[in-house]
């Protein structure tokens, strides 16, 4: 046991130890004593015998120098659990001064920075267990998988309201062990270069990954063949790393073995069967050639900037490309019927490899299908979560296609369809008809700024060049708004770009690929013109859906996603061929659950792990890059906020005392200028505001007297990344993030000094990519593991990004991370939870199943399309039956027999309710629409649905129909009236 003392200036040091001696007399002429404080180990230690089993208060220990002390001052508690196969012992220290008033204050009988280090030595070998692995269920794929992979990581203490700590262990276990109030841990980055056996690949193959080199077509056998080896290199390393070592476990660890071997040895021959899509199938190749030429020339344009080089795919990458073409080119393929999920960490470049995905499936539908070379259509669905990641993709997104519609426009075999861009977001965003969109460019040409605007592309993705408002002009007539770049060296120059923000214009030409929110899909039960997204009138559908950030579709919102991608996925399908669904994560738990509620289909995880965490083949532990240190900070004996204020003053303190003491230059220290803190709600976040505009500055005066280093200034206000942003605003703030000390210095009357705090929500979790920032603050653990790793993950892409983690020791939940913080971020995906995704439970079904049988059989049966078809219901069409089967088919597949008959039930009535009100309205020569529709004198013609967010909707028989799948309920108006007393009332 150590621990330090507070001593002040001439006590005797033969005193006692844990005691502190008289204060010395105040000096002469001075009106009160000053106290200058010395520190004193104390050095305590206590022997534990082997097979003792006392347990008790101990204040009698070994000093320093060996001699007995005793110190009823000080007490270690020490209780020991003997077991069968290991002991386990609980210490723990106590002050026992007692605060007399009048005899000094309470600063004089504390103990500071104390530490208690157990040591256990036999033979010069450490003697402590780790705790026993707990047991796994076998039938629970996802933790056998974790039990294997994180097999090696070891807990050997846990800390009772204090961190702990221990070296790296040897032989499975470790000699010492010891309490941390400020524990850290390290996390490595994951390298996309791949297996070092991929090194004799290249060597072999230099060009391989090239996208040059794979984009053209006249060297196919060449490409074939280097893809053939790389797909040998992929199964050699299966058979080095994973077949041979195979039989080296037992128990449940040879379970998950033999699992992951298997799905290594199924996703192998799934990427040699795309290999050979292309050796055999004329129009795959060329699709293939195609979309790799597309991407390799929007990695060139000059709107990348410096960025701007031939693209080199990494080997994942390449690998997914593989993995999924035999389902894009075969709808009858078993891989259909699989979503295919890219899992990688944040920032590896899963974007780039469903880009290259759409880029293959357009052209592949332009090869193969006449009408899609004449009259284009919707060939891919790329659905978001988020307002900030669709824009922000919808810009990335811009790229890729003008560079398909480059290439189609010099390519016959292409057809004379554009190949064009669809955002798909909401009012809120973008406008919804043509004349709302006419009168915000009228606004934006006025320098007025409207909300929602067509002017989604602020610079020209080819060549970067401005887009000014007057660059956008709308047609008079046509529900068409031309972009066009006025930059004359641009590759566009003379033509429009092929992008629309617009409702009407996609719907009256759809495009090739359609960006959207997931709420968005929400309007499908009340639009007629939504068919041709669809493709219900003529064409092919949709025959790929993306969906990015899959663990964000969980709780209510996935709940009331999976009803509706009922609906989808049948609007989707011809002659029982479904669309391929792949996604992208970088975090999820139980991803075949989630999968089977949402999309009715079995998932594969690519890249499929191996049998350990750092080395899957195509992801790797990155023992080059930069990593992201972690520390935690309790709030013991402080309050939350007075913490948080303190860190961050000393932060951003630190930094400025850095530079003037000349230890490190602007480039630096740039990585670590700017404080990113994230907060678990706007509450908190809004209170942090104030804190860094008051506390923060004089702390950091404090700081820097104490240092004896120039005040920083914080040159700004608190910056804001939470949904209070606006998405105009967003960019321009992204941008800001990105100025770096050094820009400022050269270049001041253009670029403005770096941002000193950053609050964020978590906003911040997705669609944040500023590669220069290097530090944040935690305010507290966030509510799921998957938030936390999203979050501290925008820190650190370039340098070593340093996170503190800040800790209220009055939450639980905060606590137990404090006190398990190393073995927790040691194998931090290990924690990351399930998410909960149950479409068919009974809120569910109440708030939106209405809203799919109607949607299903609106779209789905000839004649009832139109807004007053609905009268027109029979239930004794054999298609409804068809719908209601195939609906119940779907429940049947992810949800408990109850619920499945409780859908059925649920549907019968929903028919029965449809069927009553259609023959009640035609017996009395009404109508009957679909959506409630405003009409004079507070009289509306008979309709089914009504918008939930608008209350009753003016008839109480219609059914509530969310407008979102967000948890949205009516709004209440009410008025606040203040009522005066009259004279005279008590």
């Amino acid at each position: 046991m150590s621990s330090t003392v507070p001593c002040p200036a001439g006590a005797e040091k033969s005193q006692p130890a844990g005691t502190v001696a008289d204060a010395a007399e105040p000096e002469a002429g001075r009106s009160s004593g000053v106290f200058h404080w010395q520190r004193r180990p104390l050095g305590y230690s206590y022997v534990v015998r082997a097979g003792d089993r006392h347990s008790g208060i101990v204040t009698d220990f070994i000093g320093a120098g060996g001699e007995l002390v005793s110190d009823p001052r000080v007490a270690l508690h020490v209780r020991r659990r003997l077991g069968p196969q290991q002991d386990v012992i609980t210490v723990t220290l106590i002050n026992e001064e007692i605060e007399v008033e009048g005899e000094g204050g309470r600063d004089a009988r504390c103990l500071f920075q104390t530490e208690l280090v157990i040591r256990s030595l036999v033979d010069g070998k450490g003697m402590i267990q780790p705790r026993p692995h707990m047991p796994v269920a076998d039938d629970d794929e996802d933790a056998l998988t974790n039990a294997l992979l994180y097999r090696r990581i070891r807990e050997f203490a846990v800390g009772h309201g204090v961190g702990a700590a221990w070296d790296d262990p040897r032989d499975e276990s470790v000699a010492e062990v010891r309490t941390s109030w400020l524990p850290v841990a390290t996390v490595s980055g994951t390298s996309p270069a791949g297996h070092a056996s991929l090194r004799a690949f290249l060597a072999d193959h230099p060009k391989a990954l090239h996208a040059d080199f794979l984009g053209n077509e006249a060297d196919r056998e060449e490409v074939v063949r280097a893809l053939g080896a790389f797909v040998d290199c992929y199964g050699s390393w299966i058979d080095s790393e994973l077949r041979s070592r195979a039989g080296h476990f037992s128990g449940a660890l040879a379970a998950a073995s033999a699992f992951n071997l298997a799905r290594c040895e199924s996703t192998l021959v799934r990427i040699r069967a795309g290999v050979d899509c292309l050796r055999n199938d004329a129009h795959a190749w060329t699709a293939f050639a195609l979309a790799n030429a597309a991407m390799d020339r929007q990695s060139r344009f000059p709107s990348k900037g410096v960025g701007a080089r031939s693209l080199v795919w990494r080997p994942f990458q390449l690998a997914f490309m593989l993995l999924v073409i035999p389902g894009l080119i075969d709808p009858k393929a078993d891989s259909r019927q699989c979503m295919d999920l890219l899992w990688f960490p944040t920032g590896g470049g899963k974007t780039e490899a469903y880009l290259a995905l759409t880029a293959f499936q357009i052209f592949h539908r332009r090869l193969v299908d006449d009408r899609r070379r004449e009259n284009g259509g919707v060939d891919v669905l790329m659905r978001y979560t988020l307002r900030l990641l669709t824009v922000q993709q919808f810009q990335r997104a811009a790229a890729l296609v003008a560079a398909c519609e480059l290439i189609r426009v010099g390519d016959a075999r292409l057809g004379s369809a554009r190949i064009s861009l669809g955002l798909y977001v909401g009012s809120d965003t973008t406008p919804l008809s043509m004349d709302s969109a006419r009168e915000a460019l009228l606004e934006e040409q006025a320098d007025r700024k409207p909300k929602s605007t067509p002017r989604q592309l602020l610079r020209c993705p080819v060549c970067g060049t401005d887009l000014r408002a007057a660059d956008y002009q709308a047609d008079p007539a046509r529900p068409v708004i031309e972009i066009r770049c006025r930059n004359a060296e641009c590759e566009t120059f003379g033509s429009s770009l092929p992008v629309m923000t617009v409702d009407e214009e996609i719907y009256h030409a759809p495009p090739s690929l359609l960006i959207g929110t997931i709420d968005k899909f929400a309007q499908i039960p009340r639009r007629t013109d939504i068919r041709r997204i669809f493709g219900l009138d003529g064409g092919l559908p949709p025959g790929l859906i993306i969906q990015d950030e899959l663990h964000l579709i969980s709780g209510p919102l996935g709940s009331m996603a999976g009803l509706y991608e009922s609906i989808i996925d049948s609007l989707c399908t011809r002659d029982g061929d479904r669309p391929k669904v792949i996604g992208s994560t970088a975090t999820i738990g139980q991803a075949a659950k989630q999968v089977r509620a949402l999309f009715d289909r079995n998932v594969l995880q690519f890249p499929p792990p191996g049998f350990d965490a750092s080395d899957s083949f195509f992801a790797v532990r990155d023992e080059i890059g930069p990593d992201r240190m972690y520390v935690g900070l309790p709030t013991s004996g402080r309050s939350p906020k007075f913490a948080l204020q303190a860190l961050l003053a000393a932060l951003l303190q630190s930094a400025r005392a850095m530079l003037d003491r000349g230890t490190v230059d602007d480039d630096q220290i740039d990585t670590y200028w700017t404080v990113v803190a994230y907060f678990n709600s706007l509450r908190e976040l809004g209170g942090a505001y104030v804190l860094v505009q008051d506390d923060v500055p004089r702390q950091i005066q404090f700081l820097a007297g104490r240092l004896g280093t120039s005040r920083r200034d914080l040159e700004h206000e608190p910056e804001e990344l939470s949904s209070r942003k606006s998405s105009r605003e967003l960019p321009k703030v992204l941008d800001e993030l990105g100025t770096t000390l050094s820009m400022h210095a050269e270049n001041p009357n253009e670029f403005a000094q770096p941002k000193d705090v950053v609050l964020a929500s978590n906003m911040i979790s997705v669609g944040v990519d500023v590669p220069r920032l290097g530090l944040m603050v935690v305010n507290g653990q966030p509510k799921s593991t998957a938030e936390y790793i999203q979050a501290s993950s925008r820190v650190g892409r370039l340098m070593p990004g340093l996170v503190f983690t800040l800790y209220n020791v009055g939450r639980p939940r905060d606590l137990s991370h404090f006190e398990h913080f190393r073995t927790y971020h040691s194998a931090l995906y290990r924690s990351v939870e399930a998410t909960s995704v149950t479409p068919w439970a009974p809120r569910a079904r109440d708030k939106a199943l209405h809203a799919v049988v109607a949607s299903l059989v609106r779209h789905l049966i000839p004649g009832l399309a139109g807004e007053e078809d609905a009268i027109r219901f029979d239930p004794a069409e054999p298609r409804v039956a068809e719908i209601i089967q195939a609906v119940i088919d779907r429940v049947a597949a992810a949800a408990d027999p109850i619920e499945v008959a409780d859908t059925a039930q649920q549907i019968e009535a929903i028919i029965e309710e449809w069927a009553r009100r259609s023959s009640d309205s035609r017996g009395s020569s009404m109508r009957l629409t679909y959506w409630h529709r405003k009409a004079p004198f507070g009289r509306a013609v008979p309709h089914l649905m009504h918008s939930a967010e608008e209350g009753s909707g003016g008839g109480a028989l219609s059914w509530s129909t969310p407008n979102s799948m967000r948890e949205v309920e009516p709004s209440t108006a009410f008025v606040l009236k203040s009522i005066q007393r009259r004279s005279g009332e008590a």
